[in-house]
């Protein structure tokens, strides 16, 4: 081996390689055979490069291993330094007790009867993560009872495991006096849950006379449980019962309604949906219907109209008619609701037993006709109409017709048919009444196509709206639509420029475009009805 380039050993020296490998350059370009001499000094040459391979990626492993540890130096160091810098805020020590407990409180999301077992949940984990941050947090947390007055259960959900009884005594303490929010959400019972979920119930029942929200989520099977609760709901003014499908386990499920809630002297607001439960004409609880001012329940035709007819003060109605149950109209006898303001029912049919002369907001699926024989024989003074998917422009005309004092108009259609029918709608908007009384009080009008085509033809939806803008009363348009041509997006602005308010989305989540918050969602006719009126 040469020793004018050997790397000797593990003690190597630093070679010029560059050198060495241009040395040998010309052996590359030809392939004429290799002298014996060079072939000798190849072969050293080669068994010192592998050596000086083997070094560098030993030194490699070694020095990566080492900026691996400087690495999380570094972190733990940032994260120590960001944690002490803490130590020198002007705020530690002497930020206000009250407004630190104001800081809490905020962080707690406003729980009401609609929330869900889940939103609840987080409030309750917050209260708990605040009261563990630090001492002088934990003395601030657990001198604010309205940072423990919402109770969640939920047995449904996989952290359900860890509830427990001194926990939720420890919860229910900690809240004092203060008013509570109770959302209990109950899993299908079984020997080895039922009697757990009971007992933690059972708690919580004590603490009744404190109930001010109750959203209870149960089987049929626990509604012996709320007997407890008779005559200790004095504070009582929201509540919502959703009870469990049992028909898979029990095709003849028998019960008698609960009394629980008859005394409950604040109750106002009441939700009942029975989620399709094949029940008899009664409603599953007693409830003093003649002070509630809301309700909004699912159940079947005779049941609804028992409730209502001793609701005299209800002022928003939400009705969904079980399909299952059937109907004899010989059977019943109108119900008259003279504070009735809000309704919304699946099935329009079921205005044939009302009588709503104060009634000022309507939501309707498809059926217009007892729409149309309503206002005819009762002169309520409508202002707000929905009609969702209807595909005869004829009908909504005539309602327009029969209700000049409508201010808004909401039209959702789930089809390409619904969008086409509509055509003739615009084009009756659009068309100068010459002294006609059609719709000359409105003021807004708000659309929601879902097909994926949208309104192919949009310039006699436009005609409708420029003519009710410069004509009309007209002043704001709100529009859920996949595609909005360029063409019409120009007028749009035009329109906007001359103080028209024109609002347009394409997100699939624009019901809250066309139907605002206090109304909630719109039918969901595939799968389970959530309507609301709240």
């Amino acid at each position: 081996m040469d020793p004018s380039i050997t790397c000797g050993g593990p003690t190597a020296r630093k070679l010029d390689w560059k050198a060495v490998w241009s040395q040998y350059t010309c052996l590359l370009e030809t392939n004429d055979p290799i002298p014996d001499c060079d072939v000798t000094r190849l072969r050293g040459v080669l068994a010192d490069g592998r050596f000086q391979v083997a070094h560098m990626e030993n030194e490699i492993t070694r020095l990566q291993s080492e900026v691996q540890r400087l690495i999380t130096e570094r972190n733990e160091l940032e994260d120590n330094v960001r944690r002490y810098a803490n130590v020198l805020s002007p705020l530690r020590g002497k930020m206000p007790i009250e407004l630190l407990s104001n800081i809490f409180l905020l962080t707690v999301p406003t729980i009401d009867v609609d929330a869900g077992v889940a939103k609840a949940q987080l409030a309750v984990t917050q209260a708990w993560i605040i009261a563990q941050v630090c001492r002088s947090w934990r003395t601030t947390a657990l001198s604010l009872p309205g940072l423990w007055s919402v109770i969640a259960l939920d047995f449904e959900s996989p952290q359900s495991q860890h509830l427990s009884a001194p926990a939720l005594k420890a919860h229910l303490q900690r809240s004092g006096n203060m008013p509570l929010t109770f959302i209990f959400g109950a899993a299908p019972l079984s020997l080895e849950n039922s009697q757990i979920q009971r007992a933690l119930f059972n708690l919580v029942a004590e603490q009744s006379r404190r109930w001010k929200i109750a959203a209870l989520y149960l089987p049929l099977t626990m509604f012996p449980d709320l007997d407890c609760l008779h005559g200790r709901l004095p504070l009582l003014t929201d509540l919502r019962i959703v009870i469990h499908d049992e028909r898979a386990q029990n095709h003849a499920i028998q019960f008698t309604a609960s009394r629980a809630f008859e005394i409950t002297p604040n109750l106002r607001r009441v939700y009942l949906n029975n989620q399709h439960v094949l029940l008899p004409s009664s409603l599953p609880v007693s409830l003093p219907w003649h002070q509630l001012h809301r309700y909004r329940g699912d159940n079947i035709w005779r049941g609804h109209l028992d409730a209502l007819r001793c609701a005299s003060q209800i002022e928003s109605c939400s009705i969904l008619t079980c399909a299952l149950s059937g109907h004899d109209d010989s059977q019943f006898t109108g119900v008259r609701l003279p504070h009735l303001r809000r309704l919304a029912l699946y099935d329009s049919a079921f205005l044939d037993f009302l009588e709503t002369p104060a009634l000022e907001e309507l939501i309707v699926h498809e059926y217009l006709d007892p729409v149309i024989s309503l206002l005819r024989r009762s002169s309520c003074p409508l202002r707000r109409f929905v009609p969702l998917d209807c595909f005869t422009p004829a009908l909504i005309v005539n309602v327009l017709e029969a209700a000049p004092t409508i201010v808004e108009i909401c039209l959702q259609t789930f089809g390409e048919d619904g969008a086409l029918a509509l055509r003739d709608f615009f084009s009756h908007l659009a068309r100068d009444p010459e002294g006609a009384d059609f719709a000359p009080n409105l003021e807004i009008l708000s659309l929601h196509f879902t097909c994926a085509a949208g309104l192919a033809d949009q310039m006699p939806f436009l005609d409708a709206v420029e003519f009710r803008w410069r004509r009309g009363k007209l002043r704001a348009v709100n529009l859920f639509l996949p595609n909005l041509h360029l063409s019409a997006h120009e007028r749009v602005q035009r329109l906007r420029a001359e103080g028209l308010h024109f609002s347009i989305s394409t997100d699939d989540n624009a019901e809250t475009v066309w139907f605002p918050e206090d109304l909630g969602p719109a039918f969901d006719i595939d799968t389970e009805f959530e309507l609301e009126v709240d």
